[in-house]
């Protein structure tokens, strides 16, 4: 009997641990590229026409997987803080609001991820 309790709570802890991890990674700001040193203000775009610099290059991207089909207001300025701590002149975000599982015929639903491209004007 106390063996069944103790298999019990395992799983509530365990089942607990996955909620919450569901619930906070959107918080957590992903990057592949290259960095610069840290700026104050950054470009937010949200197509390549609207780049102000005819000179530039791609540093890298920054991207959030929130977990679910509702967006909270405030992702979007995590990936532009993000960019200003990785010294970019821009940030061209983008949405892909279908993504699935990238295993194939796997049932999970990743849900929407939002991207930001980092730019760096040069001189």
């Amino acid at each position: 009997m106390k063996r069944n309790r103790s298999f019990r709570y395992y799983c509530l802890f365990a089942l607990c641990g996955v909620m919450l991890s569901g619930c906070v990674n959107w918080r957590t700001v992903q990057h592949l590229g290259r960095t610069y040193p840290a700026v104050q203000s950054v470009d937010v775009i949200y197509a390549e026409r609207d780049i102000k610099s005819p000179k530039y290059e791609f540093m890298g991207e920054v991207f959030i997987m929130p977990g679910t089909m509702i967006l909270p207001p405030d992702v979007e300025q995590l990936l532009v803080d993000a960019a200003k701590q990785r010294g970019a002149s821009a940030i061209w975000i983008s949405y892909n609001l279908t993504s699935q599982s990238p295993m194939e015929n796997s049932p999970y639903f990743l849900g929407p991820i939002l991207r930001g491209r980092l730019i760096h004007y040069l001189p």
